[in-house]
């Protein structure tokens, strides 16, 4: 069950994805993420899924699927996932889609991994600091198959790190 906290943190995002969603724009696909797409994931021969935590509306999905690989979605936001399906749908993309979770990563079930990859955008800076390291270490690096990938960033669209790439993290798991 939701504390009203977590409520109002949903209603937050799912008020930011209906504002997203009527711009009828789908965002470009953040810079590690094509990247990633672009230099690395074509090298993996993984057939598992990448996790795309906090969906939005699809930039990250559209961009991996269209690549062909398979994408698990992860939302705190239900309208997210819906107009992520939605925005792959219209393209005949959304037979790439393996899983759709409504949820945080902070209490991802561990029955979901390894993943061949783990992107994500802005989704980590709202992880409680107590716990950060933890979460990262466990249900982020710790779902990555030996070889895949984690493409994040920490900060939202308003930061400068938006504009500049290198402070965008792309790494291997070994």
């Amino acid at each position: 069950m939701l504390s009203s906290n977590s409520v109002s943190e949903v209603e937050k995002w799912s008020q930011f994805i209906e504002a997203l969603q009527k711009t009828k724009k789908i965002p470009k696909p953040f810079c590690a993420v094509d990247t990633l797409v672009r230099e690395y994931l074509c090298q993996n021969k993984s057939t598992r899924s990448i996790l795309d935590i906090g969906c939005e509306t699809g930039k990250n999905a559209i961009s991996l699927v269209r690549a062909g690989h398979n994408v698990t979605l992860l939302d705190i936001a239900p309208n997210a996932i819906k107009y992520t399906l939605k925005n792959l749908q219209k393209m005949g993309l959304d037979h790439g889609v393996t899983d759709r979770i409504t949820g945080k990563i902070e209490t991802l079930d561990s029955k979901y991994c390894p993943f061949k990859a783990v992107v994500g955008t802005y989704v980590f800076s709202h992880i409680a600091s107590g716990v950060f390291q933890q979460v990262i270490k466990e249900n982020v690096l710790g779902r990555i198959e030996p070889g895949g990938y984690f493409a994040g960033g920490f900060f939202g669209m308003e930061h400068d790190w938006v504009q500049k790439p290198e402070l965008s993290i792309l790494t291997r798991r070994n």
